[in-house]
């Protein structure tokens, strides 16, 4: 049986013409966007770091002024691209690319992307970059609770364990529930298990 690989997944979904699933759709992503956006203007951010930008239907919306996506996939970013003329004020790059570059950021997050890194290392690297590159903020929008998923791109995560082992540095700032949660196996149109968390360097 040959291994999963979540940067082989995407890559190929992509490649077909795939997108980034329910959560990328109109209901959802309108109040991702205006989530994100509401709090870059409260806290007057300048520059934010997507990782793994997806198919960019939530980045298209963001109003930033310095916004960097990053994938792992070149298919992504090609699909992305197309969305989201690249700009002053939008660029975007391979995760290779951004290792190497030494860039940061106010904000990093991480927007429905937890819950599809199924290898361990994979979810270990997404977690260590993320806080990383961050100067100020973390955002996340995912589950937060341990369960294999279903389908097979899908591993739920208590992601808040790893930043209580990992990142002493950093706190909750806040726990925001999302008004069109669902649990996993009801699986209900303009529904989602994924809530936003705001952490902020402490240390």
């Amino acid at each position: 049986m040959t291994e999963f690989s979540s940067t082989g997944y995407w890559e190929d979904r992509y490649k077909s013409g795939g997108h980034s699933c329910s959560g990328s759709r109109v209901v959802l992503s309108k109040y991702k966007v205006g989530f994100l956006n509401k709090f870059f203007r409260n806290h007057k951010i300048d520059s934010v770091i997507d990782l793994e930008v997806g198919d960019g239907q939530v980045a298209q919306g963001l109003r930033v002024p310095g916004y960097l996506g990053v994938d792992l996939s070149r298919s992504t970013l090609d699909l992305v691209k197309k969305a989201n003329e690249p700009s002053m004020h939008k660029r975007f790059m391979l995760s290779g690319d951004l290792e190497a570059s030494g860039i940061s950021s106010d904000v990093t997050m991480s927007i429905d992307v937890i819950f599809h890194l199924v290898e361990g290392d994979v979810d270990d690297c997404h977690m260590s970059t993320l806080f990383d590159r961050s100067t100020q903020w973390v955002i996340i929008h995912t589950s937060n609770f341990d369960r294999p998923g279903d389908p097979s791109h899908v591993r739920h995560r208590c992601f808040s364990a790893w930043i209580h082992a990992n990142r002493k540095d950093w706190g909750l700032h806040q726990y925001n529930p999302n008004p069109h949660f669902s649990p996993p196996k009801a699986k209900l149109p303009d529904k989602t298990f994924a809530e936003f968390y705001t952490f902020r360097r402490i240390g």
